[in-house]
C-alpha cells in the first residue's frame, strides 16, 4: 500500500511543483513586460507550459519506446508562434525546463534553477545593465521640397538628449517628409516640442510617435 501511494503522490508532487515554479517565473515575465501589448496571453502559457513538460517526462518515464513515440506525433504537429523579443524564448524555455526537471524528480535543479534564473532575470533587468544609446520617440515633420529649417536642429537640440535623422522621402507634391529618432530630456516636452516644430516656418505638419512606456525612461 505504502508503495503505491508514493507512485501516486510524486506525480502529482511533481506537477504540481511544476505549476508552482513556472507561474513565478510568469510573474516576473509579467512584471517586467507590462508596457507590452499581449503580454498576458504569454503569461498564462508560461505558467501552464511546466506542467506539459512534467507531463511528458512522467509519461515517458525510462521507456524508450514511448519517447520515440512521443517525438514522432510532435513531428505531426505544428507550432507556429510569433515571439518578437528574444527574451521571450528564454522564459518559454525556462519554463519548460522547469517542467522537465520537476518531472524527473530533481528537486534541487527544479527550486534552484527557478530562483537563480528569476534572480539573474531581475539583475540584467536593471536600467545601469548594458546601458545603451536608445530613443523613445519618432518625430515626422513635412516640409518644403529642398527647405530644411536651421531652426529644426535648434529647436531639438533644446528639446531632445539625443536625435538622428532616419528617414527623408518626397511626399506628395513638393513636400518632403523627414523621419527623427529622439531622446527628450523630459517626457513633458512632448506637447512642447510639437507645438514648437508646427509654428515653425517651413514646417506644415508635425507628429510624435512615442516608442517606450513612461517606466522605460
Amino acid at each position: 500500500m505504502r508503495e503505491i501511494a508514493m507512485t501516486s503522490v510524486l506525480p502529482l508532487t511533481a506537477l504540481v511543483t511544476a505549476f508552482l515554479l513556472s507561474t513565478a517565473v510568469a510573474l516576473v515575465y509579467a512584471r517586467l513586460h507590462r508596457e507590452v501589448p499581449n503580454t498576458r496571453p504569454f503569461a498564462q502559457t508560461l505558467a501552464m507550459a511546466g506542467i506539459v513538460s512534467a507531463m511528458i517526462v512522467l509519461s515517458i518515464g525510462d521507456s524508450i519506446a514511448r519517447g520515440i513515440g512521443l517525438v514522432g506525433a510532435l513531428t505531426v504537429i505544428r507550432f507556429r508562434s510569433d515571439l518578437k523579443d528574444p527574451r521571450d524564448l528564454i522564459f518559454a524555455f525556462a519554463s519548460l525546463a522547469i517542467g522537465v526537471a520537476a518531472g524527473s524528480y530533481a528537486w534541487a535543479v527544479a527550486v534552484g534553477g527557478t530562483f537563480v534564473f528569476l534572480a539573474a532575470t531581475v539583475f540584467v533587468s536593471c536600467p545601469w545593465f548594458a546601458k545603451s544609446e536608445t530613443f523613445d520617440s519618432v518625430l515626422s515633420l513635412r516640409t518644403a521640397a529642398g527647405h530644411e529649417p536651421e531652426a529644426i536642429g535648434t529647436t531639438l537640440r533644446a528639446h531632445c538628449r539625443s536625435f538622428e535623422l532616419v528617414r527623408v522621402r518626397q511626399a506628395t507634391g513638393e513636400a518632403q517628409e523627414r523621419a527623427y529618432q529622439i531622446r527628450l530630456k523630459q517626457p513633458g516636452d512632448r506637447i512642447a516640442l510639437v507645438q514648437a516644430m508646427k509654428g515653425m516656418a517651413g514646417v506644415d505638419d508635425a507628429l510624435l510617435v512615442a516608442l517606450d512606456g513612461p517606466d522605460n525612461r
